[in-house]
């Protein structure tokens, strides 16, 4: 039911779901990583600046992790826009 509810019921919907789920669960631990390099107040600014943007490389997996690091008030301003930025145009 899931897969009729996201894709519509199109060909190739089952092929499709199974290379999302499985696009998730190997990326997961690498978004995890990445996570915690941004929000990581002991780097520079900048390291954590280049792993949002490498949050947003990998798309549509990584939004959860881009949310959370957009509401997360102890980071800088301009690390919040960019995360924020970057979910929108996902």
């Amino acid at each position: 039911m899931e897969i009729l509810n996201r894709f519509k019921s199109k060909k190739g919907d089952l092929q499709r779901a199974v290379e999302e789920a499985i696009r998730l669960w190997i990326n997961k631990p690498t978004i995890e990583n990445l996570k915690l390099q941004a929000t990581n107040l002991y780097l520079p600014s900048k390291e954590r600046e280049e792993a949002i943007k490498i949050l947003g490389d990998m798309g549509d997996s990584a939004i959860d992790a881009l949310l959370e690091i957009g509401n997360n008030i102890v980071l800088e301003p301009s690390e919040r826009n960019t995360a924020r930025d970057i979910t929108k145009r996902l």
